[in-house]
Formats: C-alpha cells, sequence, structure tokens
C-alpha cells in the first residue's frame, strides 16, 4: 500500500487540510497546486498518482461491454442450504460492494440448468432495485456462483478497461447519483443494463485505473478488517455475558475466594425510583434542554448526536414530576421495547414519553444495564409485551419480573471487564468510521 500512496494533490491547501489520514497514508502525499480555472475545465482529478499526467477521457460505459443479463428469477422452493448452484444475492453484498460468500444460499439446480449465467473471474455485478447501484466484482472459484434476479451482470473487456476501477468508481457518491439518475420506475425504481451501459465514466489510463482501484482496494480491506475485528469482539462479549449472567464464569473475591450465591430479587424491590414524563408530549423546541428518544438509546452511552428535539427552560422547570440522575437506567417502554442506555449526566435531559429512567437503591448501575441487556434477562421483558401493532410494557408489570443478582462487589467486577470490552468495541468502531471518512474524502478527489 506504501507504494501506492505517491499522489499528486492537485487542490487548495484549504481543500488539503480536509483529509482524513488513515494510519499514516497521507504523511506521504507530495505537493498540492491549484487547476488554473478556464472557461473549459481539464479532466484531472484533485488527488493523483505523481507518475501520471494528462486528460481523463470521457466514456459510455457501454463501450467497453460485452454482455449484460439480469440473473435468472429462482422459485423460492427451489433454495437450500447447501449443495446445488450458491446464489449472489444484494444482501450479500455491503454498500462499498464487498461480496460475502459465505451467506450466499444454494438453489437446487445443476451447471448445464444455469451454464449462460455462471459469473466469470471479474464480471461486474450491480444491483438494480431497492439500493440501486451497489457494485461489485466476482473473484471467487470456489463453486459455481450466479446472480441473482436483483442483479446485473457485466462482462466487460478488462484488455482496455479495469473492473475494479468500474466498482470503486460506481460505488462514489457521484458514480451512485448517475446510476440512480439513470433509473426508471415510480416508487420502486429500476435500473436496465442498457440504462446502465449509457452511464458516462471518465477513464484515465488503464495504468491510472489499475493504481487507484489498487489503493482504493487497500483501504477497503482494511475497513474489512476493522468490520471483522470489531464483530468478532461483539461475539466474544455475547458469549461472556451468557456465561456471566448463567453462573458459569464467576469471579473472585480479593483473597481468591468465591463470592456468595447470587439471589433472586424482584426489579420493583431494586428499584428506589422510576422516572417518566407524565405520559405525553411536552412542548417542543428547535433549542434547549435535549429530549431523549428511544433512537438515541440501545449503546451503552446516550446518542445525543442524534436528538433533534428540546425543551425549554420554563418547560424543564414547570412540566416534569421527575428529573434524570446519573446512573439511571434509560428503558424503552414503547415500540421496540427494552432497549437501555446508561444516564452520566453529562448533560441535563428530558426524556420522551416511550422511554423511563430506572434508579436503582445500591445495586451498581453499570452492572444492571448489562444484567438487564443480557439477552435470556431482556427476554423476560418481551414475555410481558401487549398490543400487536405497538407493543408496550407496563412498569406496574415489569416490576415483578425476577432477575438473579450477585452481591455487589461482584456485580462491581463484571461491570468493570464488560465496561472494558465496551470500551475496545468502541475505539474499534472509532477506528473504521475515521476509515470510511479517509475513503468518502478519496472517492471525491480521486476521481474526475
Amino acid at each position: 500500500m506504501a507504494e501506492d500512496t505517491n499522489i499528486n494533490v492537485i487542490a487548495s491547501e484549504e481543500r488539503a487540510k480536509q483529509s482524513v489520514s488513515l494510519e499514516h497514508a497521507t504523511d506521504r502525499l507530495p505537493r498540492s497546486a491549484r487547476n488554473d480555472e478556464s472557461k473549459t475545465q481539464p479532466l484531472i482529478p484533485k488527488l493523483r498518482f505523481k507518475e501520471f499526467a494528462g486528460d481523463w477521457s470521457t466514456e459510455f460505459f457501454g463501450k467497453y461491454v460485452l454482455h449484460s443479463a439480469f440473473g435468472p428469477r429462482f422459485s423460492s422452493g427451489l433454495y437450500q442450504r447447501d449443495g446445488g448452484i450458491a446464489t449472489l444475492r444484494t444482501t450479500d453484498m455491503d454498500l462499498d460492494g464487498n461480496i460475502s460468500y459465505e451467506t450466499m444460499p444454494f438453489a437446487r439446480l445443476t451447471v448445464d440448468e444455469v451454464k449462460d449465467h455462471i459469473l466469470e473471474q471479474n464480471d461486474i455485478v450491480i444491483s438494480r432495485s431497492g439500493t440501486i447501484g451497489i457494485t461489485g466484482i466476482f473473484k471467487d472459484f470456489r463453486a459455481p456462483v450466479v446472480p441473482g434476479a436483483f442483479l446485473i451482470r457485466f462482462r466487460i473487456d478488462t484488455k482496455s478497461v479495469s473492473s475494479n476501477f468500474i466498482k470503486q468508481n460506481f460505488n462514489s457518491p457521484l458514480g451512485r447519483h448517475k446510476l440512480n439518475a439513470l433509473s426508471a420506475g415510480g416508487v420502486q425504481k429500476n435500473l436496465t443494463g442498457t440504462s446502465v451501459k449509457k452511464a458516462e465514466v471518465n477513464f484515465p489510463s488503464l495504468p491510472e485505473q489499475q493504481k487507484i482501484a489498487s489503493f482504493l482496494s487497500a483501504v477497503d480491506e482494511k475497513i474489512q478488517q476493522l468490520t471483522q475485528k470489531k464483530s468478532l469482539l461483539e461475539q466474544y462479549k455475547k458469549g461472556v455475558m451468557q456465561q456471566l449472567f448463567s453462573g458459569e464464569l464467576r469471579f473472585k473475591d480479593e483473597n481468591g475466594e468465591d463470592f456468595p450465591d447470587w439471589e433472586e430479587k424482584r426489579l420493583g424491590g431494586m428499584l428506589k425510583m422510576v422516572v417518566d414524563n407524565r405520559g405525553k408530549t411536552p412542548p417542543i423546541e428547535d433549542e434547549g434542554y435535549p429530549m431523549i428518544e428511544i433512537n438515541a438509546v440501545g449503546s451503552r452511552g446516550i446518542k445525543f448526536s442524534v436528538i433533534s428535539k428540546f425543551v425549554s427552560q420554563n418547560t424543564f422547570d414547570t412540566w416534569f414530576r421527575k428529573y434524570l440522575e446519573s446512573g439511571d437506567i434509560l428503558f424503552s417502554t414503547v415500540g421496540a421495547t427494552a432497549i437501555c442506555s446508561i444516564y452520566t449526566g453529562e448533560k441535563q435531559a428530558v426524556i420522551a414519553q416511550n422511554l423511563v429512567g430506572l434508579r436503582f437503591k445500591i445495586e451498581d448501575s453499570e452492572f444492571m444495564f448489562y444484567l438487564l441487556t443480557e439477552a435470556r434477562n431482556n427476554h423476560k421483558f418481551k414475555r410481558i409485551e401487549m398490543g400487536a401493532v405497538q407493543p408496550s410494557v407496563k412498569v406496574s408489570q415489569m416490576v415483578d419480573i425476577k432477575f438473579n443478582v450477585p452481591c455487589l462487589e461482584e456485580q462491581q467486577k463484571i461491570a468493570n471487564y464488560l465496561s472494558a470490552l465496551d470500551a475496545k468495541i468502541e475505539i474499534v468502531n472509532q477506528q473504521i468510521s475515521k476509515t470510511q471518512e479517509f475513503k468518502k474524502g478519496l472517492l471525491q478527489q480521486m476521481f474526475v
């Protein structure tokens, strides 16, 4: 990857400062220069490898397409868990067009029945409905694979253009916009092979295409590695929580002795107070005290960045009967029920009518967050849900649910261990976000 980072930056200093770094990649970016302002803008990217020069050319994508076709449509009765022909669906690709071969279903068909549809090396597949324009490349030969009915397959002249360059180009914001503009239909728009062939693409020479595609693929690989790392950490945390709350895994005290046996306790018996907001919506303002809604809970901490509703000082002082305190567990009672977060008091806030705040007497609030969100414990609330269209959980019923709870010292040890895991997951999540932002900047500046 280091060899591919000698990029010429043709941009203003202000724009260059907005670039996001991936590890030390941007430390190796050379000088910047400003494009000449003229009536006819040359087709030159803002970021470029230093060994390349000259204008790019504009061509229709169809110029390089040898063959295109929709994937075959199968009856659902033909699908099976394994054996037969693997089928690539739109759901087997992420938004960057990376294909997951492990999730593909199999169709009870023979190679002869689908021989005209089997994907070959470097075939491009593009989603034609739903999230339009997701572009991937087939590169795997572990088994015969055919594209599903909601994908279009393109076989291109790889001696003239790079399929990976096309993939990165079409998955860029501008490329996705072009494909959406070429789709037709009403509420449910669709792409056709003919319409995609009309997409205008700016091309450099083939060697430059290959170098751009190789660099961006390295960034994609970094994102995939981080995503896999996050997934493994989350799976590990889930398994540890199951062992901890089932009693299979226990901590020792400071003397290496066993802690006392866990006790069965009613939720209501552990509560000091339940905070609500009177069961109706207060007057809403554009600024003031943030009102936490269900979209802001679900992780350990509250996502204040997504909050869009606020209440005034007067409403805050007069409307609410009770107020949140640091350590309260926010708990959703309507809609997607039993979703929790910990309120740490970093911002004074109020809650919407579909949330309550659970304040405990002596129990460790972090431990109670993990106890309430552990899968089997959390399912206990699902058992008392009422209503079909809009499920709800009544506080008067949930307080009677019983849980096994350890002594306070063991609670704190469990909470500290799980909090440390959450911190590791959050670090990886931030790395993913930064790398995605870095790639977004590259896509905007490496293509014309």
